[in-house]
């Protein structure tokens, strides 16, 4: 009877070592930085998906904020690719889940 109430606690012991997983993050993050010497204040950004970019109608952006000394980070971000609009001008950047991209603009 020992023997089986051992066997059992080794059973349950490895059957909760092995329910124990680390979750990967789902989401990712962007870092932009302005390059330039002269970085002015107050540059906004918009964020829109890849797929509400290319769509001829006008669309809300996803995200919207601005540069602090010429750096802004946008986080929780869904992985893809995604446009981003500063001052006229558009980049293709993309979002890698559980990483923190990276880009110069």
């Amino acid at each position: 009877m020992k023997r089986i109430v051992t066997y059992l606690y080794v059973f349950l012991f490895f059957c909760l070592l092995s329910s124990c997983k680390k979750e990967d993050d789902l989401t990712g993050s962007l870092k932009l930085k302005l390059n330039g010497m002269f970085v002015p204040e107050n540059v906004f950004f918009q964020l829109y998906t890849e797929g509400s970019w290319s769509v001829p109608t006008v669309t809300q952006p996803l995200k919207t904020g601005s540069f602090n000394s010429g750096m802004a980070i946008i986080n929780d971000l869904n992985p893809g690719n995604y446009i981003i609009l500063v001052g006229g001008a558009y980049f293709s950047v993309q979002v890698t889940a559980g990483r923190q991209r990276e880009y110069s603009l």
